[in-house]
């Protein structure tokens, strides 16, 4: 597991040991991927649920449900999706879609 913070990834332009990607730094290779895009907010709309309501039901904390509706958290939490995907009574892959890099 990688531990190294993305400050350090960007200042030091680090390479992945044993990478055929040699040149490109982590954040590079990383986002040749593609990227996860999180799909709450529009299933929320499309449910005519509100993120209290949501947070309220999963007895998640606010904060923790506006990130996922925002798309702006960095590490999904299994317990999390599965509560959530529990109570709007959807598959995981209703919430979350993987993007390939262009």
């Amino acid at each position: 597991m990688w531990t190294i913070s993305l400050t350090y990834i960007l200042e030091e332009d680090y390479v992945m040991p044993n990478s055929n990607n040699r040149g490109k730094n982590l954040y590079e290779t990383l986002n040749s991927y593609g990227t996860i895009e999180l799909r709450l907010k529009s299933l929320l709309e499309e449910k005519g649920i509100s993120k209290t309501m949501l947070s309220k039901q999963t007895m998640l904390k606010y904060d923790v449900v506006k990130r996922y509706c925002d798309d702006t958290t960095s590490r999904f939490d299994r317990d999390v999706l599965i509560k959530i995907c529990y109570c709007l009574d959807c598959d995981i892959s209703d919430i979350l879609v993987y993007k390939k890099s262009e």
